[in-house]
């Protein structure tokens, strides 16, 4: 008896903690899977998200971040590194072809 109570709570216990949220299942569509993500945010959570050095947010298995080591300008504030040109530079080196130009 003792050992059945056992393996109904250990069996229980595996399925309430292997439990794959919507936002986790790779097999919904990628808007389907960030609406849920973001319903599960709080709007302070969502507020602190938006900044530079995003925080670790451990109940929804999102790892800190630091968003100025973006690859569009090279590995940027981290000392002495190359620091590529902004996209709009780069952007405004190519020609357009319009009517409107001669």
């Amino acid at each position: 008896m003792k050992l059945a109570l056992v393996l109904t709570l250990v069996l229980w216990s595996i399925l309430c903690f292997t439990q794959q949220l919507p936002y986790q299942n790779p097999n919904l569509s990628l808007p389907e899977r960030a609406k849920d993500l973001i319903s599960r945010l709080t709007l302070e959570e969502k507020a602190l998200l938006m900044q530079d050095q995003s925080p670790a947010i451990p109940r929804l298995g999102i790892k800190k971040f630091n968003w100025w080591s973006e690859a569009l300008h090279g590995l940027a504030n981290s000392d002495s590194v190359t620091v590529f040109p902004e996209p709009i530079g780069m952007a405004a080196s190519f020609a357009i072809k319009d009517e409107a130009w001669p």
